[in-house]
């Protein structure tokens, strides 16, 4: 290789990668290098590859012979994206870790900032919370009544929850379809949040505790007021149900 080990760590270390799906076959991929952002629009039928010639051409940046790693297992280039798990990742070369995170643009909880919203008789459906924790998201379900409107994913007995491992599995309580997570809620428990975010060039750790002790409403993590950010660790934890 013409590059040593220490310039290809300058190049590519604290790089993210993003990806959120528009509708049934799109996906927005998004991607920070050299601390620049870069956007690119991609079928979910196309490979890890694709994507990211995409964004060399964009960034500039040079092949390094990197892989990646994925909760331990390697993502070959050819692997189509609706088959790919976007957790945490791991860009090798050869036997060096180099660096780099897969994550979600979600709110950022670690600012704690919530209300109480109280429960109506009027609710819709998708609306309705349980006690423990909620995930509250946009219904992608183009055919679902409530296409691009927030629903309320309840994990009823579930009391730890790993956001970004497990993102995948939630579904829209109306439909069944895709959902964008958003923000998180809870009801009638004491929890902790233990979580990473990407601040500048860094990933920073944070941890909260709080309680939700008003039988008539659940506390709401307000995306406005905390405002996103790019999550690459989101543990939820119950710690006692009230």
């Amino acid at each position: 290789m013409g590059n040593s080990e220490e310039q290809i760590i300058e190049k590519i270390e604290n790089n993210f990668f993003h990806v959120e799906i528009d509708d049934e076959e799109k996906i927005n991929a998004c991607f920070r290098y050299n601390n620049k952002s870069y956007n690119v629009v991609c079928e979910k039928d196309e490979s890890l590859s694709s994507v990211f010639e995409k964004f060399k051409k964009q960034s500039g940046m040079e092949d390094q012979n990197l892989y990646f790693i994925s909760e331990g297992k390697r993502l070959y280039p050819e692997m189509k994206l609706k088959y790919i798990n976007f957790s945490r990742i791991e860009a090798h070369n050869k036997e060096t870790t180099i660096g780099g995170t897969y994550g979600l643009k979600f709110t950022d909880v670690s600012k704690d900032i919530h209300e109480e919203h109280y429960f109506s008789k009027k609710a819709p459906s998708y609306r309705i919370v349980t006690q423990g924790i909620n995930i509250y998201g946009i219904c992608k379900g183009k055919k679902c009544k409530a296409y691009k409107k927030e629903v309320v994913v309840r994990l009823k007995n579930i009391k730890k929850f790993d956001l970004i491992k497990e993102k995948d599995d939630l579904e829209c309580p109306e439909c069944g379809g895709m959902i964008i997570p958003k923000t998180l809620g809870f009801h009638l428990c004491e929890y902790k949040i233990e979580g990473s975010k990407v601040v500048g060039k860094k990933v920073e750790d944070f941890e909260i505790k709080g309680i939700a002790e008003n039988a008539n409403s659940i506390q709401y993590f307000i995306p406005d007021k905390n405002g996103e950010t790019m999550i690459v660790k989101l543990i939820i934890e119950i710690t006692r149900d009230l």
